[in-house]
């Protein structure tokens, strides 16, 4: 029941299945959310669609054993803008913050549909019956009917009331009084006409019902005077109509599923048109079997079908009417339309150049075919690049098969010409264009010149004035009489026949441009008396009254491509132009341009080459290499609604980032997420975006920033992923808006994003680095302190034992002098036994003295390297008893116990004897001194490489704290009534130890001041 008036409203539907990403073909029940994404379910789970991807979402298995088959049957809104979801297990709500579908019973399976009611409770229609649910108690209560029921729909009219259509045709009524549905109207039941299975009830003005059935058709309820109207019962084959579903497309406009594809009914009219799948027809319904329908918020409308998918039919903003071969008679004969004419009768003609010649009768929509047969009257060949309608006669150039006149009454070909060698012969076969001087000669563009048709004689003659041997491929005449002639490589050129001036085309102050040699596609003049010429590659060049080069439009400033076949003007002045990659609409005065594409309505985006035409109407006719479009531009739209623009998706290092309960970067949906925070080696990202406008989201473009980073907006033209890559740690705003057709539509999105810094960049991190580095400093600066105090020290040092390495040199040499003459006297103290106790006094003291100048003068020898030692083997027991019994008269004198434990007997080793001595001297003298009733010395080896000499004394214990200070030199503690120092014995004594390769350590032992002699026995 196709309408056959040509330009009324056709539908074009885009197809949407599993090889667009739709889980499964068939779609038993589509919703749109209050967020505007599209909702879609299918017999494998439900979809989520934003205009490019499907996002799937299936039901949870709550057991092993369960087969979760994820058939979803029906999909509703609540006042909320909750969706539930009914499904072949049970009902779902879905749950958009967390991306899932959260269970809410399965006590009951099958569920095709869920109506708010009162007080937290649901109508569910589910396995035949209806039942009550109530969200806070969780119980599921089954409403009774007077009446054996079967309840296949369940709807609630604008004032509450809930009705049941039933298995066998009847419709009841809940009555709130008594809890229960009754049947309605009573007595006399008005749907006792309805003897199918009601699929659906559906509510419409206020408190009526549409009522679709299983093979009755549609009716309607009036429920305030019971009475039932058929609205449509039977197809076009007079087989019944099997019922699915509804929607109100308008006011007064109505759309049907059905198993026989969609029924729009127009109630003001009564008019009802079908649109069923059409074979080979691209835009028609992918499948007849229709079981849901869904208006968007920009008006589109969704089909769901059995095995087809989806088919969605945009709201018509820009409406295109499409021409194209194969597509529901009637249909053009080709694909590549060239020419378009209109003739005094209004019929359109159209030469194909692989389809031969059409002509459409605009008012009933009737298109006529001609093509070559090789018989008498037929058109020689289905290329035609040319054509004229002259009156009554049709004139048609083709592609090397030469020109035919046909009679445009009865559709046969008067006259034939070929090319020939003849004066007047056409010496081309390739007549590409043909025009009608107001003058009211016919001249014809060829592959090989300009000519003119000679009506006194039917034959030609070749204009000498332009060139005989250039391919013309367009002719244009001006309003001065003037015709311009485009060619392939040549440029174009202007001829007056009046005053026979022609010549080639050159505007000398744009030298830049190669006007010579540019291939000319079109030669428009508009009503401006501007020229238009479309052009190969060179974009579209404008010139003025003066004929000068005013504009040049192409890529550079908003074309889509650079290649131009056609431009017309329409009623109020806007140049709409074809190009290889869309159509533009131009605005003349302000440059401003709209690029309309496949998606926005188009055939295909390749035009052909200087196809157009503009009928009487006003109405432009456009050929392509698919066929051919027409549109009458008054009627276009503007499309005003605001872009819902979210962001659909987030990867890390290109894996999707899924939803986690807790610690994850994301605990909800990101459609919901305000903020992300990444460690600093998950820093590489990339964002989808999707701007939820159905009609042609392929138009809309996309910029975005992200702030702490970009200094301006980038824009997308095609993708809607994008990347960041390495984000520094710090924190970032992202934003994202979108506009269609150069205008802003939508909001801004944002998303904060913190990247983390590595642990080692972290504030506690920094605060442990100043700790360090204000330790470090207060480390060097004591270190420099005490460096310098021991600077100091050592200077300090360095000038006592100068000093008293000076005066024990001063003092050296007198007391040699004085040692000399004592033992002289120490001779004669026999003869003078009156002195012998003071000479005696004199030589101890001297040698006293003697010995400690030796002392000094040792230790400065070992502090400055210089003191030599002379290793030989000797018997430590044997030098050390030695010594050991120099000390036992002074320890007698002290009363001591003075005792030597010798636990190796004869101990050899190698040393130097000297030093050796001094050192045990000094150790043992040091003890005798200090000690108060007992000095110990022992001699034994601590194993194979090194011997040890222990000598203990029981004087008053050295403090822990002094036991290293007393080996620095002039260092004595301060005892009373002990005998005192120089403090160089323990100093001199380590420096030799050390010279040996060992130690000197004092420690306690027993209770006993210790000190250890540890030296290799090997050195």
């Amino acid at each position: 029941m196709k309408s056959q008036v040509a330009f009324s409203q056709q539908y074009y539907f885009r197809h949407y299945q599993v090889e667009q990403g739709l889980s499964h073909n068939t779609v038993f029940a589509s919703l749109q959310g209050n967020n505007g994404f599209l909702w879609f379910g299918t017999k494998e789970g439900l979809n989520r669609f934003d205009g490019y991807n499907f996002k799937l979402f299936l039901t949870p298995v709550t057991s092993r054993n369960e087969i979760n088959n994820n058939y979803i049957y029906s999909l509703n809104k609540d006042d909320k803008g909750q969706i539930w979801v009914g499904a072949q297990n049970g009902l779902y709500r879905i749950d958009e913050t967390k991306e899932t579908l959260v269970p809410v019973t399965n006590a009951i399976r099958n569920i095709y549909k869920v109506i708010q009611a009162k007080n937290n409770k649901y109508w569910i229609l589910a396995q035949h019956s209806v039942y009550l649910y109530d969200t806070i108690s969780r119980k599921l209560v089954t409403v009774a009917s007077d009446q054996q029921v079967l309840a296949t729909a369940l709807a609630k009219t604008q004032d509450g009331t809930i009705w049941i259509g039933d298995e066998e045709g009847k419709i009841l009524r809940y009555n709130p009084s008594d809890s229960i549905f009754t049947l309605y109207p009573g007595k006399n039941n008005t749907s006792s006409g309805i003897l199918k299975r009601i699929n659906k009830l559906v509510p419409v003005n206020g408190n009526n019902l549409f009522i679709c059935t299983a093979g009755q058709g549609i009716k309607k309820l009036d429920t305030e005077d019971s009475s039932l109207t058929s609205i449509i019962t039977y197809n076009e084959d007079k087989t019944p109509i099997f019922a699915r579903d509804i929607i109100q497309e308008s006011a007064n406009q109505y759309w049907f599923a059905t198993e026989s594809g969609i029924f729009i009914y127009d109630a003001q009219t009564s008019k009802i048109t079908n649109l069923k799948k059409t074979f080979l027809d691209p835009y028609s319904l992918s499948d007849n079997a229709v079981y849901n329908l869904t208006k968007d918020s920009e008006g589109g409308i969704w089909a769901g079908t059995f095995f087809g998918g989806i088919n969605y039919f945009p709201k018509q903003y820009n409406y295109f009417h499409k021409f194209y071969p194969g597509s529901s008679e009637p249909s053009i004969s080709g694909t590549s339309v060239r020419e378009i004419r209109e003739d005094k009768d209004h019929q359109i003609w159209l030469g194909t150049e692989d389809g031969g010649l059409n002509k459409l009768d605009p008012s009933t929509g009737s298109i006529t075919h001609y093509k070559p047969t090789g018989k008498k009257g037929d058109i020689s060949y289905s290329n035609i690049h040319g054509l004229l309608v002259d009156d009554n006669t049709v004139w048609i150039g083709t592609f090397e098969h030469g020109l035919d006149l046909m009679n445009r009454t009865t559709g046969k070909v008067i006259r034939h010409y070929d090319a020939g060698s003849g004066e007047h012969d056409l010496k081309s076969n390739f007549v590409l264009s043909i025009i009608k001087h107001s003058s009211g000669i016919i001249y014809l563009g060829t592959a090989n010149g300009l000519y003119r048709y000679r009506t006194a004689t039917e034959d030609f003659e070749m204009v000498r004035e332009i060139p005989h041997n250039i391919f013309i491929s367009i002719l244009h005449e001006d309003h001065t009489g003037t015709i311009w002639a485009g060619t392939h490589g040549s440029g174009f050129y202007h001829y007056n026949p009046s005053s026979g001036e022609a010549a080639q085309f050159a505007d000398k102050s744009k030298k830049q441009i190669p006007l010579s040699h540019i291939f000319v596609n079109d030669i428009y003049e508009d009503s401006h008396q501007q020229l238009w010429i479309a052009s190969e590659g060179g974009g579209l060049i404008s010139l003025n009254k003066d004929r000068k080069i005013d504009t040049i439009y192409n890529k550079l400033n908003g074309f889509p491509s650079n290649h131009i076949f056609k431009s017309l003007e329409d009623n109020n002045g806007i140049l709409w132009v074809t190009t290889s990659k869309g159509l533009v609409e131009l605005n003349k005065e302000n440059s401003k341009m709209q690029v309309f594409t496949k998606e926005t309505g188009l055939l295909n985006n390749q035009f052909n080459y200087s196809s157009g035409w503009r009928d009487h109407t006003g109405r432009i006719y456009f050929g392509s290499i698919k066929g051919m479009i027409s549109f009458k531009p008054d009627s276009f739209e503007e499309n005003r609604f605001s872009l819902p623009i979210y962001i659909t998706g987030i990867q890390v290092h290109n894996n999707e980032i899924n939803i986690e309960k807790s610690g994850g970067i994301l605990n909800k949906s990101i459609l919901y997420t305000e903020e992300i925070t990444l460690p600093f080696d998950q820093s590489s990202i990339s964002l989808d975006v999707a701007a939820l406008s159905y009609t042609s989201p392929e138009v809309t473009q996309y910029s975005y920033i992200l702030d702490g980073l970009d200094n301006q907006w980038t824009v997308l033209e095609k993708n809607r992923k994008i990347y960041y890559t390495n984000l520094a740690p710090g924190s970032y705003t992202f934003k994202v808006k979108a506009n269609a057709f150069n205008e802003n539509r939508s909001d801004t999105r944002t998303l904060r994003i913190k990247i983390l810094p590595p642990f080692w960049a972290t504030q506690v991190a920094y605060l442990t680095y100043f700790i360090a580095f204000g330790s470090l400093i207060s480390f060097l600066i004591i270190t420099y302190h005490n460096r310098m105090q021991n600077k100091k020290e050592k200077e300090i040092y360095e000038a006592k034992i100068d000093f008293f390495t000076n005066v024990a040199h001063e003092i050296k040499t007198p007391l040699t002098l004085i040692k000399g003459p004592v033992e002289n006297l120490q001779e004669v103290t026999d003869d003078f036994p009156a002195i012998r106790k003071d000479v005696s006094m004199l030589e101890r003291n001297t040698n006293r003295l003697v010995a400690l100048v030796q002392q000094i003068l040792d230790f400065r020898q070992t502090e400055t390297k210089g003191f030599k030692l002379y290793f030989t083997e000797l018997s430590i027991s044997e030098l050390l008893k030695h010594v050991y019994e120099d000390f036992i008269p002074l320890a007698s004198k002290k009363k001591l116990i003075f005792t030597w434990i010798d636990s190796e007997n004869n101990l050899i080793v190698k040393a130097d004897e000297d030093a050796l001595e001094k050192i045990f001297s000094n150790l043992i003298s040091n003890a005798i001194k200090y000690a108060t009733k007992n000095v110990l010395i022992e001699l034994r080896a601590t194993d194979v490489n090194y011997w040890q000499l222990i000598i203990m004394n029981d004087g008053k214990l050295i403090p822990e704290e002094l036991r290293e200070k007393i080996f620095e030199p002039f260092y004595r503690i301060n005892e009373p009534g002990k005998q005192k120092g120089t403090g160089i014995g323990l100093a001199l004594s380590r420096s030799l130890a050390e010279l040996h390769n060992g130690t000197i350590k004092c420690t306690s032992m027993n209770g006993m001041n210790t000190f250890i002699l540890s030296i290799p026995k090997q050195l």
